[in-house]
């Protein structure tokens, strides 16, 4: 029998996304059993709990367990991933309850880099199923707000790395980032190359102290940076997975702001996938644990990702609170100097950002409390446009796409087509899965072939939009 207090957290999360009790999963493991010719195979929801306690099946229950959620989901589910046996090597690629040691976070990086340089891409594109969630996503991350960072050993040979070294990969890691934000998508293999590099450095190279956590900082934000990447194409498990050793090096590195913003990344991926209470667990942790951040800019932005979690699930209220509160952080008085990664928070984007909470909002209400969340959000959406964009396109892009959606819920179909058109104009160049299959999300909505002559103006709008980029430099 499984020890009080344990259990399997992983086939819990599956049964949860299946929406199974644990009768129907009985039900469905007994079906499969009899079309496999395991006639004596009758398991009820009693043995189904005694699973998720975390009792070990006997074979071939673990097969059949997973075969029935394989066919459900429509893609392969292993025994692994459900919790049902004990890996002989954990990896990275497996799981996310890492030691929280420096070695152990330069291995597992290293394993994940050249793993991801291997996969094939066509098959790990939107793969949300190997996305963690839940309690196995928040479990092992909740240990950052109490593990004590370990100094590594030193090094006695090896390259000499100096400040100056450091202060080089930081500047590649802007050009990398700067690039991304204008559209590219043919950079993520450069990233992962200077981190594999970075990575190294810290494995075997020798340096000060200081130079030690500078360089741990760099590391986070590449793997900040690759996750992000991988995000925008569509490569979910692998964005997971650098977010979360991200995660470990700003620890390592004692940089609790970094940390944060990275939790800020990684709630993002929730909502995007539908979790958005697992986004607002992830910002409260974040919030808890850089509470003592000098930072406008990530205040703001933890609490305006706060905000867009609370609207998803419908709490008016809170989003209004966060919105607020996110708005007064940004105008706080500050003498830190705005980090790279968040020199997009200005004002308008905030704007932006809170007119795409309100759009989202309004799904949840009605009558004239939606009619005037939405007129508010089309304003808010406007003065993010506004802006003098740059290099920040990918962020034109997704709030000209809101306001499409927000237009079209207002049944404003006129002005969702002239917006629809700049959106396909704007995201020509942009290579970005996640956007399109948000663009595509929408189109669905209008119908397969509208009869409404401005729907039908603005499906086609929508249409080009989603075709891939022209260009991917």
């Amino acid at each position: 029998m499984p020890e009080a207090g344990t259990g399997n957290v992983k086939l819990r999360d599956w049964l949860d996304r299946a929406g199974w009790s644990n009768h129907e999963l009985a039900r469905r493991v007994h079906a499969a059993a009899v079309d496999a010719g395991h006639h004596g195979i009758t398991p009820d929801a009693t043995g189904v709990r005694y699973w998720t306690g975390g009792g070990r099946p006997r074979p071939p229950r673990p097969a059949l367990i997973a075969a029935v959620f394989s066919r459900h989901f429509g893609f392969p589910v292993t025994p692994a991933d459900l919790g049902l046996v004990r890996a002989v090597r954990p990896s990275v690629l497996d799981t996310l309850d890492l030691p929280w040691r420096c070695r152990s976070t330069v291995v597992a990086t290293a394993e994940c880099v050249r793993a991801d340089l291997m996969i094939d891409r066509r098959e790990a594109i939107n793969d949300f199923a190997g996305c963690a969630v839940g309690g196995v996503l928040i479990g092992p991350l909740q240990a950052w707000l109490t593990s004590v960072p370990h100094d590594p050993q030193a090094q006695v040979d090896g390259q000499h790395v100096g400040m100056d070294d450091v202060a080089g990969i930081e500047r590649a890691t802007e050009v990398f980032r700067a690039w991304h934000d204008q559209g590219s998508g043919l950079h993520r293999e450069a990233v992962l190359g200077q981190l594999l590099k970075t990575n190294d450095l810290l494995a075997h190279a020798t340096y000060t102290a200081p130079v030690g956590r500078r360089l741990r900082v760099a590391t986070a934000d590449l793997c900040s940076l690759a996750g992000w990447m991988s995000y925008c194409a569509g490569l979910h498990k692998l964005a997971q997975r650098y977010w979360v050793l991200g995660i470990h090096h700003a620890h390592d590195a004692a940089d609790r702001e970094l940390a944060g913003f990275v939790l800020y990344e990684l709630a993002s991926q929730m909502k995007h996938l539908g979790r958005p209470g697992d986004a607002r667990e992830l910002l409260q942790m974040a919030q808890y644990g850089a509470r003592n951040s000098r930072s406008p800019q990530l205040r703001a932005q933890l609490l305006s990702s706060e905000a867009g979690a609370h609207a998803q699930l419908g709490n008016a209220q809170e989003t209004y609170r966060a919105l607020g509160q996110a708005e007064e952080a940004l105008g706080s008085e500050s003498d830190e100097p705005v980090q790279p990664r968040l020199a997009y928070l200005t004002q308008a984007a905030l704007a932006g950002g809170r007119g795409h909470h309100l759009r989202l909002l309004a799904a949840h209400q009605d009558g004239r409390t939606r009619r005037a969340s939405l007129t508010t959000a089309l304003d808010s959406l406007q003065v993010g446009l506004t802006r003098t964009y740059g290099v920040y396109q990918r962020t034109r892009a997704r709030y000209l796409a809101s306001a499409v959606e927000t237009y079209t819920a207002a049944g404003e179909y006129d002005e969702a087509a002239m917006t629809a058109e700049q959106l396909a104009d704007a995201i020509k160049n942009i290579s970005s899965v996640r956007t399109r299959a948000e663009i595509h999300v929408v189109r669905q909505r209008l119908g397969p072939e509208p009869t409404d002559p401005r729907i039908r103006v603005l499906a086609e709008h929508l249409d080009r939009a989603t075709q891939p980029p022209q260009r991917v430099a």
